[in-house]
């Protein structure tokens, strides 16, 4: 299989196949991404430590938390400094989807920011107010979108065949709809399993790993095609998409090195709401936005776990788990937390197979 890949993908020539004119950018970016986090996170462990820049752990956490109050936390600065700046420095910003992800990257960094300040400056374990956080989430969520319409880049393939204005507002609609719910849904998931060391990281790596794949068959799609403008540009914007996950999946393997168990340092919101909302906008620019519902399928389970909590609780009066999300159920069974990440590694790396078979149309 490696061979094939290389042999089609790598080895013809450059003019016919697109694919190959990114490869360094590709390895750059992965490069510089890794190296930034590597170099720097020493210093910022024992900067923050020395502030006492400390993760708050929240009263309702499993008893066993208690001794990560100790542990610096911010971390997800490193990680979206190393993202944007791999991005400004191998990717070309006059890509419309290039803006569209650093705008996702920053604002949804922001939220975090505003969000982890609050936590550490106020002493306050909640942070910025759910409604607030939500609200945030959801303009920025929707500011891209409408962008995306406006410009004419919010499309999908399964519609193209609409003849009627009536099936275009349809589509619109539940286009928008899919969409939002993928970004915001996809930065809240991201965040509620950022609970255990290490847990988040590996999972987001392997969505990552998907999309730049996925973003190379589209390329190749062109393969051999007469390139008019219009398909230049398309091949550009899959292009670009591609170096970018390269940039993410270095990020999060460099802030792994420090953040498995026992974790020294946290990423904090900053860093996870950062990492799912640009997944999720990912997915809506590579329209992938239902088939993350598999390729992610661990945040679904992580997200659906506290939704199902949540209604039992109002319903029935009684928990459903332990604890919600999922992971802190598995704690207070007595589970030691390395092997629940482990399991919750394979159970991702399956649903990301699984859901790329079916996105690839291999299966």
């Amino acid at each position: 299989m490696i061979i094939l890949f290389i042999n089609k993908f790598l080895l013809e020539d450059k003019y016919s196949n697109p694919f190959s004119q990114i490869i360094p950018k590709i390895l750059a970016s992965f490069i510089t991404s890794i190296l930034i986090v590597l170099s720097i996170t020493p210093a910022f462990i024992k900067k923050f430590q020395s502030m006492q820049v400390f993760q708050k752990i929240r009263k309702e956490n499993p008893k066993s938390h208690l001794k990560k109050n100790e542990v610096p936390t911010f971390g997800g600065a490193l990680i979206l400094f190393s993202i944007v700046f791999s991005i400004l420095l191998w990717s070309d910003i006059n890509i419309e989807y290039v803006r569209y992800i650093l705008f996702s990257l920053i604002s949804y960094g922001t939220i975090g920011f505003i969000d982890d300040y609050k936590k550490i400056v106020h002493q306050d374990p909640t942070g910025l107010k759910a409604r607030w956080k939500y609200f945030w989430q959801s303009f920025s969520a929707l500011f891209i979108l409408i962008i995306l319409y406006k410009s004419g880049n919010f499309h999908n393939s399964s519609f193209e065949q609409s003849n009627t204005i009536a099936d275009v507002d349809v589509f619109i609609f539940i286009k928008l709809t899919i969409s939002y719910l993928a970004i915001v849904g996809m930065s809240n998931a991201v965040n509620i399993m950022d609970g255990l060391d290490g847990l988040v990281l590996m999972p987001t790596i392997f969505v990552c790993i998907s999309f730049a794949i996925t973003s190379v068959l589209k390329i190749q799609n062109f393969t051999f095609q007469n390139l008019t403008n219009a398909k230049l540009l398309i091949i550009s914007n899959y292009s670009e998409i591609t170096i970018i996950c390269f940039s993410m999946i270095g990020s999060c393997i460099g802030f792994l090195w420090f953040n498995s168990y026992p974790a020294k340092l946290f990423m904090g919101d900053i860093g996870s709401l950062s990492l799912g909302g640009t997944i999720g906008l990912i997915s809506v620019l590579l329209e992938q936005e239902l088939d993350l519902l598999i390729i992610g399928g661990i945040f679904v389970i992580e997200i659906v776990s506290v939704i199902l909590q949540v209604f039992h609780i109002k319903f029935f009066h009684k928990r459903l788990y332990l604890m919600a999300p999922i992971h802190h159920h598995y704690e207070l069974l007595d589970h030691s937390e390395p092997k629940i990440v482990f399991k919750f590694w394979i159970m991702s790396l399956a649903f990301t197979i699984l859901g790329s078979l079916i996105a690839w149309r291999i299966i």
